[in-house]
């Protein structure tokens, strides 16, 4: 795997948390509209898809990596430069912790569960520290 796909699969990745974090925001800034005009099931249903937001963006986004790039899965030894290349990405990003977790969240599909590593995925956060 060339370093551009490694750059795009972070990129990917990055993409996929921040338009989670756009509609985590929306979907919370509506619940407490919903709660102050007493709409409890508009509330609820904001509720709902905060929540099950993460899923579907992290399933969409795996979704996305497998189609762009088939060999993620198979060239496990990418993805300590995909790692790397995703954390410059995060220098100065809003929510870098937050982002490490969804990228955990994607590696983890997309890898078989015995590459589950430090090297491939955050096992502490990189930028707060």
């Amino acid at each position: 795997m060339s370093p551009d796909a490694w750059s795009g699969i972070a990129q990917a990745i990055l993409e996929g948390f921040d338009r989670h974090y756009a509609l985590f925001r929306e979907y919370s800034q509506a619940g407490k509209t919903f709660f102050e005009k007493a709409d409890w099931k508009g509330a609820a249903e904001a509720s709902f898809e905060r929540i099950q937001g993460y899923e579907q963006r992290v399933s969409e986004t795996v979704e996305n990596i497998q189609q762009r790039f088939p060999d993620a899965a198979l060239e496990t030894t990418s993805w300590p430069r995909i790692k790397i290349a995703f954390t410059g990405m995060l220098l100065n990003h809003w929510q870098a912790e937050c982002a490490e977790t969804f990228y955990n969240s994607v590696a983890c599909r997309v890898l078989h569960r015995d590459y589950y590593k430090s090297e491939y995925i955050f096992w502490r956060p990189a930028i707060s520290t």
